[in-house]
């Protein structure tokens, strides 16, 4: 039986701004050029958006949108505006929605109000980055994109699985690399890290420490020798264990990280809030002084958005009688805006997924640059919840901005065993989602994910059909002594891109031996079992491995 993702309710967020150390810029009409008149001398008090956009890749192209409207394809550097005219005294607020092949963009002095002249002074500032990128958010897994090399960094001690050492293990992921040399070795276990392979820098973290290792990869990523990764080991100042419960254990020190590479910063989930460091210069002393702080509540779930700068931060569960909110932090700008508009991020209107979603923790949000999507997976009830962020519409002036949502129910999984699945990612392209199994499994799952979300609903999304196949009962496992083992905390998952264009999945086994791949294409058009079970993959006349849906990668030396 197919599973049919619906759309069972339709709302707009309200969002308000908390400003936490820098205030919102565009105010006024500033940084415009004054004109006598009517702009363009058709409509009289109404004038031109634009700026200038700068590092964009050659013979590409990226899409600008206005006040969630109206959109503006530029290929080329240089000056550009919208064909739109607004009256004076419109806000307006410009968006990256879509970005550059082999590139990313971000805005600055995007938002503002248009006084008496054009407006020339939004910049879209892109970087060209890899051929491929990893996955942003709190996973512990993260791939190094190096040319055509894909380099999985293995941590020895991935939440709840077996610690086989201290350090990581680089492994080679796309078939033809080969890296040699052994594990990379550091002071304390480390359980989680996020590369940045622009900046050619990961950091890895323990959850029960305030200790980072930044580990730079500059020459590794030519020589693929792991001898050549040099690590250096710095103290966050944390100032305390935040006792709410994520990754099975009782708190963190540090709740999760995330590279930014735009900035050549990092950002670290503490008990004061998120906290910001800069890339610290060789000889740079312990401990690092953060560059800010955001003291918000803070999640092990949070995902970062390349091109908007945006770090997105759902509340893990509901505490007490506060409502769980919904928070996207502006990094770029300095600015954090909370969604406190709807008690639980649903309305009682909003139908049966809604209530399912706000009764279980957020335990993963994805969001994609290309689509502007953003989506919230709920821990163990199949349902998810979608935020058009392409949409969103900022008010600087009453400190809100809107976006639509909708709720999507997977329910027909329901009591299949498959009701744990977790920890949802989005892909760079493709438009796939990946989830894994709650601890005690070593089940995967592949989702399409939506394209867009229509500005008006209720509608219903194209479904996904998820697929599903538990790796442990697979007979071929290749190099791997056994196939994998549940054990792993979900979060321990990640991707890569391949330079073909092909989105990848990381799985490690609970016993910390075997690293599996997931080709997301090829496993989602493997054959399904019959009847009620259509939504698991038909082992007894498919085998994964040889088809190339699944590589097995041995953990060498740990």
């Amino acid at each position: 039986m197919e599973t049919c993702l619906r759309i069972l309710g339709w709302r707009t967020l309200s969002l308000a701004i908390a400003v936490t150390l820098a205030a919102c810029s565009g105010g006024g009409g500033g940084g415009s050029t004054p004109v006598s008149g009517a702009s363009g001398g058709i409509n009289a008090g109404s004038f031109s958006v634009g700026g200038n956009v700068s590092g964009l890749p050659a013979g590409s192209s990226v899409s600008l949108q206005l006040n969630g409207a109206a959109t503006l394809p530029v290929s080329s550097n240089g000056a550009f505006a919208f064909a739109a005219l607004l009256p004076a005294g419109t806000t307006y607020s410009i968006a990256v929605s879509a970005q550059p092949q082999g590139g990313l963009c971000s805005v600055a002095d995007g938002n503002g109000s248009v006084g008496n002249a054009n407006i020339t002074a939004v910049s879209i500032l892109c970087t060209t980055v890899a051929a491929s990128t990893a996955t942003t958010g709190s996973t512990a897994l993260s791939a190094l994109s190096a040319g055509d090399a894909r380099v999985a960094l293995v941590p020895l001690n991935l939440p709840r699985a077996v610690n086989v050492g201290s350090g990581i293990m680089p492994v080679a992921i796309d078939g033809s690399t080969v890296v040699t040399g052994g594990p990379v070795a550091t002071s304390f276990p480390i359980q989680s890290c996020s590369t940045d392979s622009v900046n050619l820098v990961a950091v890895c973290m323990n959850y029960a420490s305030a200790t980072v290792a930044l580990l730079d990869l500059s020459r590794f990523a030519t020589s693929l020798n792991t001898a050549d990764i040099t690590v250096r080991e710095f103290d966050t100042g944390a100032p305390a264990t935040l006792s709410t419960q994520f990754s099975g254990s009782p708190g963190c020190r540090l709740c999760g990280l995330v590279a930014v590479p735009s900035l050549q910063a990092f950002v670290v989930a503490a008990y004061d809030g998120y906290r910001v460091y800069d890339y610290p210069a060789a000889g740079a002393a312990s401990p690092l002084v953060p560059a800010r702080i955001y003291a918000v509540p803070v999640t092990e779930n949070f995902a970062l958005s390349n091109g908007h700068v945006w770090l997105i931060s759902p509340d893990y569960k509901v505490t007490g009688s506060n409502p769980r909110q919904l928070r996207v932090i502006d990094l770029a700008k300095g600015v954090a805006y909370t969604w406190i508009g709807v008690t639980n991020l649903c309305l009682s209107t909003d139908g049966p997924a809604c209530t399912k979603f706000a009764s279980q923790e957020v335990d993963s949000v994805a969001f994609a640059d290309d689509t502007g999507l953003l989506t919230m997976d709920g821990e163990t009830g199949n349902a998810q919840m979608t935020v058009d962020m392409s949409r969103a519409v900022f008010d600087d002036a009453s400190a809100t901005f809107s976006a639509p949502y909708a709720f999507s129910d997977l329910s027909v999984l329901d009591g299949s065993g498959l009701g744990d699945m977790a920890g949802l990612l989005a892909s760079a392209i493709g438009h796939w989602g990946y989830s894994v199994a709650e601890y005690s499994n070593a089940i995967i799952g592949v989702q399409r994910m939506a394209d867009s979300v229509p500005a008006t609903g209720p509608v219903l999304l194209p479904a996904p059909n998820p697929i599903y196949l538990d790796l442990s009962t697979l007979v071929n496992h290749g190099p791997c002594a056994a196939a994998p083992v549940g054990g792993v905390d979900p979060h321990a998952q990640g991707y890569a891109v391949t330079t073909a264009g092909n989105a990848l999945g990381l799985f490690v086994s609970g016993d910390s031996q075997c690293l599996a791949v997931i080709d997301f294409a090829k496993l989602y058009a493997a054959p399904r079992q019959a009847g009620a079970m259509g939504y698991r993959v038909d082992t007894s006349s498919y085998d994964p491995v040889a088809s190339g849906a699944v590589t097995f990668h041995a953990l060498p030396g740990l």
